[in-house]
C-alpha cells in the first residue's frame, strides 16, 4: 500500500466506516490465502469462544478464495 492508502485506511477504522475488501485478488496467491484463513481462524479463537458468526464470515472469505467446504472445516477445526 501507497503511504496515501494506508492513510486512508487508518482513519477509515478511525471512523468506524465500512469498507470493502477485495479478496479476490489473493487467488492467485495460495500461500497467501491460506495464511489469510489460518490468521482470520487464530484471531477468531483468540478470546476461547468461535462464534458461529465468525465461523460464517471465514466460510464465507474461503468461499471467495476458492477453498472447499471440507478445506475450511479443517482449517476451523484447528486446535489454535
Amino acid at each position: 500500500l501507497t503511504e496515501s492508502e494506508k492513510d486512508g485506511l487508518r482513519q477509515a477504522v478511525d471512523r468506524k466506516e465500512k469498507f470493502t475488501v477485495d479478496y479476490s485478488t489473493l487467488k492467485s496467491s495460495p500461500d497467501d490465502a491460506i495464511a489469510l484463513i489460518v490468521d482470520l481462524v487464530t484471531l477468531a479463537k483468540r478470546d476461547n469462544v468461535f462464534h458461529v458468526t465468525e465461523r460464517m464470515f471465514i466460510r464465507q472469505i474461503g468461499k471467495i478464495l476458492g477453498f472447499s467446504d471440507t478445506e475450511l472445516e479443517d482449517a476451523m477445526a484447528v486446535g489454535i
